[in-house]
């Protein structure tokens, strides 16, 4: 706890200090997607203190994806309940997670798992939009994953790595190809999950894990080659608009229960950020109906309110 209250100094001190924020927030990401949060109340008060520095970017999305976590909770409860579940389902607002909304086409997928994708993704669709009518529900196929159980072990799969297995239990085996995705087959070929011999991809029936569960979706990576901290860092600059976004979500938050100026507003945030680039007028504009056409504040004769 002494050490959360001392972060604003270690970071103030810090050369660039949005670095702080880029790394705390790909991890907070990592954890909350993996359920891999031990204490929600010391995330909300480390965040809390972060906000508290008005030098730090971005920050108020931290408190989103929290808020965020914790009705997933929630909803996967009570939707595993009224259908029989044992599902997870991440609730991931749109544009704070930096996730990207991403279906695959499964028209060449095991009909059984295609069948049970669908179903599920379905039944979660109405079952939220009960409640959130004024919502757009939209899934993220590239992280999710599921359990497949094989040989007493219970497999954590990508869909890919899934439906590859369902293939093979419908078929003998599966003739390799070209258009194959390596990474995908290698990633079952490392454990020895599956046998390739003569061209062919065989389900390897002895085999073994000395633990009860295997992540293997760990062992499927788009991007395996390790970057080097510089080539990191050249990474972590933010966009216009999202220095823009913060600077005025946090402005409102200060003044909670009145309305400021747009013309103010422009004229603070010109003068705030005009160490790190020009804002243009159509630019700061934009950025005002895109935060209120997602709910973040209200807009009444030319002023903006906070509305969350």
């Amino acid at each position: 706890i002494q050490l959360f209250k001392n972060i604003n100094i270690i970071i103030n001190s810090m050369k660039n200090k949005e670095t702080f924020t880029v790394y705390y927030k790909k991890a907070l990401k990592t954890r909350l997607l993996n359920s891999n949060v031990s204490n929600l109340n010391n995330e909300s008060y480390l965040i809390n203190i972060l906000i508290q520095n008005n030098d730090l970017i971005d920050v108020s999305r931290l408190l989103v994806m929290l808020k965020d976590y914790q009705s997933s909770i929630i909803y996967s409860s009570e939707f595993n309940k009224l259908f029989n579940n044992n599902a997870f389902v991440n609730l991931t607002t749109y544009d704070m997670w930096g996730i990207t909304p991403n279906e695959y086409d499964t028209n060449n997928f095991s009909k059984r798992f295609r069948n049970e994708i669908e179903t599920m993704k379905n039944n979660f669709k109405t079952y939220y939009l009960i409640n959130n009518e004024d919502r757009n529900v939209n899934f993220v196929d590239d992280i999710s994953t599921c359990f497949i159980d094989f040989n007493g072990v219970e497999l954590e799969c990508n869909y890919l790595q899934a439906n590859l297995l369902y293939q093979l239990d419908d078929n003998e085996y599966i003739v390799m190809n070209k258009n194959m995705d390596k990474m995908l087959v290698n990633s079952l070929l490392k454990p020895k999950l599956l046998i390739k011999k003569d061209g062919k991809l065989f389900v390897n029936e002895r085999f073994q894990y000395s633990k009860p569960s295997l992540k293997l979706y760990k062992l499927y990576r788009k991007n395996d080659i390790k970057k080097s901290v510089k080539k990191e860092m050249q990474g972590l600059v933010f966009k216009k608009q999202e220095y823009l976004d913060a600077f005025i979500m946090r402005s409102l938050k200060k003044n909670k229960e009145s309305y400021i100026n747009c013309k103010e507003l422009y004229k603070d945030a010109t003068e705030h950020l005009k160490d790190k680039f020009k804002i243009e007028k159509e630019l700061f504009d934009n950025r005002i109906s895109h935060l209120q056409n997602n709910g973040y504040l209200e807009l009444s004769d030319n002023s903006v309110k906070y509305q969350i």
